[in-house]
């Protein structure tokens, strides 16, 4: 093998190589961002971190005072939290809507509550944002589901 197409091989390799570092280094930065951002706010409600997921989820619970604080950052880059005290909470089920094969797939934690006869969802996949396999997200939702339902009734 001649010395230009050696060269002609490696720039060619770097033309490849580059951007992916790139974006995994861009996606690692936004990680630590929200994970920053989530402990930063997490820090006074003495919850302890327990997954982030598709660089735009947190939650954690707090096994003390059985609180959960749940956090997904919105597209303005903002990060919206919710504390839900597990006292309140009867049941946490997990839900799947539509389907992977065509797309527009959603899967969310529902918590029922206690005293207002409601349910809150907690966005766990969507297909349309997600960069994680449906049946992850199913997984993750099912552990966080088993997780809630076993602190809301100690």
């Amino acid at each position: 093998m001649d010395l230009f197409t050696l060269i002609i091989g490696i720039v060619a390799l770097l033309c490849f190589i580059v951007p992916i570092a790139f974006f995994k280094r861009s996606q690692r930065k936004k990680s630590q961002k929200l994970l920053a951002d989530f402990r930063k706010a997490a820090a006074g409600h003495n919850i302890s971190i327990a997954d982030v997921w598709d660089n735009r989820y947190c939650i954690g619970i707090d096994t003390d005072s059985r609180h959960l604080l749940y956090a997904q950052q919105t597209d303005d880059s903002g990060l919206q939290m919710q504390t839900i005290a597990l006292t309140d909470v009867a049941k946490c089920r997990t839900i799947s809507n539509g389907s992977p094969e065509r797309g527009g797939h959603s899967v969310h934690l529902e918590l029922t509550l206690h005293n207002l006869k409601e349910e809150r969802m907690l966005n766990v996949y969507n297909a349309n944002r997600s960069t994680m396999e449906p049946a992850d997200a199913v997984q993750l939702a099912n552990k966080w589901a088993d997780i809630i339902n076993q602190h809301s009734k100690g």
